[in-house]
């Protein structure tokens, strides 16, 4: 048992660390016994604290999160991972808490674009793009394609009623969800997969920012549904 103590997010948190390939340090927190590992976070030499994520009321910082793997991904906090198709069908197993999203597709195959949309034209806006802007914002190597927000100060919003309105904007129906269109224009968008983070004690807009400020930090883009952060 160690103490890490370069970063205050985990001044007196105990954990143990373990050195792995690349140099960095593998840090395993440990909320108690009655609890299993919260959070694996990978810490590379001089990487600057990146995001602030809560777990169960306690204040952490995300490091170096991998957006190209599945397992990191999973690791850093979100769970889910219900396909499209079955949250266009309902979305009940969401929780009505505040929190961040992602859309992740885990496959390594070229995507394929649809030529229209399948999402509502709003106020006579048609979200449909061309092939080459999709192609033009497609990310090799990154499993995530979008990172939405829920809630926070002063919003009732949840991430069960913010992916409820996308998944039913994407079948065509009028609900305030233009971002993350690019998403409804590709063929294999119903077996793509949402996975989510709650965050009660934390700003959900301050947890997305600082997601997109890491992938572009690692891509030097944003993810490919992402048009501003």
């Amino acid at each position: 048992m160690v103490w890490f103590n370069c970063i205050t997010a985990f001044r007196n948190l105990p954990d143990t660390t373990a050195s792995d390939a690349s140099g960095g340090v593998s840090l395993f927190l440990v909320r108690s016994q009655r609890f299993r590992i919260a959070r694996i976070l990978r810490i590379a030499s001089g990487l600057t604290p990146v995001s602030v994520l809560g777990l169960y009321g306690t204040r952490y910082t995300l490091l170096g999160m991998e957006f190209g793997s599945l397992t990191d991904i999973v690791a850093s906090g979100f769970g889910g991972g219900i396909s499209i198709s079955d949250l266009q069908e309902s979305c009940s197993a969401i929780p009505k808490e505040r929190g961040v999203y992602l859309v992740v597709r885990d496959v390594s195959t070229p995507p394929s674009f649809l030529q229209a949309s399948t999402g509502a034209h709003l106020g006579g806006r048609d979200p449909s793009v061309s092939a080459e802007i999709l192609k033009r914002c497609w990310v090799p190597n990154s499993k995530v394609l979008y990172v939405g927000k829920a809630g926070g100060t002063g919003q009732t919003t949840t991430l069960h009623g913010r992916l409820r309105s996308y998944m039913e904007y994407s079948l065509g129906m009028q609900r305030r969800h233009w971002g993350g269109r690019y998403i409804w224009q590709l063929a294999d968008v119903r077996d793509l997969r949402v996975y989510w983070a709650v965050h009660p004690n934390e700003e959900p807009a301050h947890v997305e920012s600082c997601l997109l400020k890491e992938f572009k930090r690692i891509y030097n883009y944003l993810p490919f549904a992402n048009l501003r952060g």
